[in-house]
């Protein structure tokens, strides 16, 4: 089981919460020193099964704490080449969850890598790939791909 390995900075806190309007629990950690101290566990998030690798984005994600779900975002977009179709679909079933605009970008990001770089996505040609969020004021994610590219 992976660890919850970010330290609390109340110092930070307060601000943090205040900025994202009371929507989320922050352990005040800053962007930058969450970046990197989860670069060890997104290298080794490398090394895991995939059944392993689900067990860590659930966890994270699952967390009370906003730094643990960039973290569960971050872990998935390192490891968005060997994602399957069924853990496609739980990131983007994420959207809707601990929804705000700093991880509708984050997840639309990945679901975007995901479908551009999946060999069978590449066959679709002209066809326009596209899925509704509601809730977002019509927030749409829509791809399409040039024949060839």
């Amino acid at each position: 089981m992976p660890d919850l390995f970010l330290p609390v900075q109340p110092a930070n806190q307060a601000a943090m919460v205040a900025y994202m309007r009371h929507q989320f629990k922050f352990l005040g950690v800053r962007a930058g020193e969450r970046r990197q101290l989860t670069q060890p566990y997104l290298k080794t998030s490398q090394t895991l099964t995939s059944t392993e690798l689900q067990d860590w984005l659930v966890f994270y994600y699952g967390q009370p704490f906003r730094e643990y779900h960039y973290v569960a975002i971050d872990l998935a977009l390192a490891n968005v080449r060997r994602l399957t179709p069924s853990q496609y679909e739980w990131c983007r079933q994420q959207v809707t969850h601990n929804a705000w605009w700093d991880s509708v970008d984050s997840w639309r990001k990945l679901l975007a890598t995901y479908i551009e770089q999946q060999q069978h996505c590449q066959n679709w040609g002209q066809h326009i790939y596209k899925h509704q969020i509601f809730g977002f004021g019509g927030l749409a994610l829509s791809y399409s791909w040039a024949a060839g590219k």
